[in-house]
């Protein structure tokens, strides 16, 4: 099986990619949530996921990759 080297500008991609993901996730969890010591924790998952998001959209940013 032939190796794939993936570059970092891909690597990155992918990383916001499935951080896109997993945002959109947590926030529907969080929108159908009917417990709200759930949905509170669900929110407190989601500001963290979404800052995660921002950190690598900004390093993308600063390398001109977006």
């Amino acid at each position: 099986m032939p190796s794939q080297n993936f570059s970092d500008q891909d690597i990155i991609t992918d990383m916001l990619s499935s951080q896109k993901q997993i945002t959109g996730t947590y926030n529907t969890y969080a929108n159908e949530c009917a417990s709200p010591a759930l949905m509170s924790q669900f929110m407190n998952i989601l500001n963290e996921e979404h800052q995660i998001q921002h950190d690598i959209f900004a390093e993308m940013q600063k390398r001109g990759w977006y």
